[in-house]
Parts: C-alpha cells; sequence; structure tokens
C-alpha cells in the first residue's frame, strides 16, 4: 500500500513537473528492546507497520514518529529522537518528530511547556542532522496558548522564520540566482533570473548576507 501511494505521486510529479512529498507518523518505538533501555508498544509486532522497511525501499520521503513521551524514563524521547535520526541518515530521509502538546492538558501528565522547548532543542542538536523539524500533536494547544505554549515558542526557540529543507532526491535542480543585485541608497534591487534548466522559476528571494563594500551575496 504504501509503495503503491509512493509510485502514484511520482506518476502525478512527472506528469505536472511538481514535487508533492509523502510522509507517514508511525508509532515512536519501532521494536520493544530498540534501542537498548527503550520498552513498550512494537510497531513492528503489535501494529504490524514496519517503517524502517518504509525507509529501505524509499517509499516515503520523511518519517514524523509520534515520539509522545518525556525525556529520561522507559520511553525516553532523548534516546528515541537520536535513534530516528540515524535511521534518516542512513537510509536518507527526513525525521519530523511528532511532539506530544496535548499532554501538557491532558488531566494525567500535565507536561509544562518547558519540556516540549527541551525536546526542540535536542531535535537541534548538531549530532541529529536529518531531524529537521517537529510535528505538533496537537496544534490546539498552540492556539490556545496553553501553558504559555505559543508565547514561550515564538520568543525563542520559533523566534525567527524558516523555510521547509529540500528534498535533493525530489528535485536538485535549483532555480537560478537572481543577477545585477545591488544596493541603492536604502533599496536592494535585482534582476530577474532566467527558468532553470527544468523551467523552475525562483518563488521568492531570501538574503542571507549583504556586503556593501560589493555588491551582494544572496541565493
Amino acid at each position: 500500500l504504501v509503495a503503491m501511494v509512493y509510485d502514484t505521486l511520482q506518476k502525478v510529479n512527472a506528469a505536472q513537473n511538481k514535487n508533492i512529498v509523502f510522509g507517514i507518523s508511525p508509532f515512536g518505538i519501532w521494536k520493544s528492546g530498540t534501542p537498548a533501555g527503550i520498552t513498550g508498544t512494537s510497531s513492528y509486532s503489535q501494529f504490524y507497520c514496519d517503517p524502517i522497511a518504509w525507509l529501505q525501499a524509499g517509499t516515503v520521503d520523511y518519517l514524523s514518529p509520534q515520539l509522545y513521551w518525556k525525556i529520561t524514563g522507559a520511553q525516553d524521547y532523548d534516546k528515541l529522537s537520536a535513534w530516528w535520526n540515524d535511521r534518516g541518515a542512513q537510509y536518507n530521509r527526513h525525521i519530523y518528530p511528532g511532539l506530544a502538546l496535548y499532554k501538557m492538558v491532558d488531566g494525567t501528565n500535565n507536561w509544562e511547556a518547558a519540556e516540549i522547548q527541551q525536546q526542540i532543542n535536542l531535535n537541534r542538536q548538531l549530532q541529529r542532522p536529518q531531524v529537521l523539524g517537529q510535528a505538533m500533536f496537537s496544534t490546539k494547544q498552540i492556539m490556545a496558548n496553553n501553558k504559555g505554549i505559543k508565547t514561550q515558542l515564538q520568543a525563542n526557540q520559533y523566534r525567527f522564520a524558516s523555510y521547509a529543507p529540500a528534498m535533493h532526491w525530489k528535485d536538485n535542480v535549483c532555480p537560478n540566482s537572481p543577477t545585477h543585485v545591488k544596493l541603492d541608497g536604502d533599496t536592494l534591487r535585482w534582476q530577474a533570473p532566467l527558468p532553470a534548466s527544468d523551467g523552475d522559476l525562483a518563488k521568492r528571494y531570501v538574503i542571507y548576507r549583504f556586503d556593501t563594500d560589493t555588491e551582494a551575496t544572496t541565493h
């Protein structure tokens, strides 16, 4: 089923010059005992879902494992996030762990907002290059700003806007950079580039650095 969905999307992409991505959010433990020290329900033997097989076959672009546990313990978020990162690196696919914001208000766990913030900080460690973001379950807690989570994220972890990371196996041809970039007083000017070899044009521009001694460095 997973392979059929993925293959169908590739046909749509080819026919319509698109790059639709496909991912799945599996249960957060692949097999109980993996990695060492982790115990709990097994996606493989109890839900009959094998996300590692999907990675091996290349039939997903990303996984968003449901890591709905705290840091430390028998379902340690830290260990699980690192393990999924390594699987993503092994098979060249992105990992976006699912974070359990609902456990701040479920009446049983009563997590503090700091737990979610700490999990995001772990995701961003240099040792986890394939963890390229996170999914929130659910957005209800953000919209309601439960325990100040929205305020805290906006002031800290999500202070700056960012773009979704590129998936080079989907499309490795970048749009051409703009030309004749210069600072004219307090106005930045440039000329739109020609289409790339696959016909794509840039939809927006991002300034990473501006050097007034020369002209500019943009991408």
